[in-house]
């Protein structure tokens, strides 16, 4: 079945190239809908809040990825998850980046 729903912004590529400006779109995001606290430790948010993140956040990953986050029903536990395992391309890409 094809995606109706418009995305915002490109999909989190399972091959990891995309992560550091899909991160960035999530957030950015996020801020603009007023659920941005539902990624962040520390803050209460409602149910239905964290619905629409959560929602949003695997409406924007790649099919793989979604079947494998099937479990995840937090949006703060996919996010850190998701951090987890794609954030040392900062480490990577951000001085190569700098030095160019």
């Amino acid at each position: 079945m094809s995606n109706i729903t418009k995305r915002e912004f490109a999909m989190l590529d399972i091959t990891k190239s995309n992560y550091l400006t899909w991160a960035f779109d999530v957030k950015i995001h996020l801020t603009s809908l007023y659920l941005s606290q539902t990624i962040l430790l520390g803050y209460d948010c409602t149910s239905a809040q964290k619905a629409k993140a959560f929602i949003f956040i695997r409406h924007h990953l790649h099919e793989n990825l979604k079947f494998e986050y099937l479990t995840e029903e937090d949006p703060l536990v996919l996010w850190k998850s998701l951090r987890d395992r794609y954030d040392h391309q900062q480490d990577v890409v951000f001085p190569y980046a700098m030095f160019e």
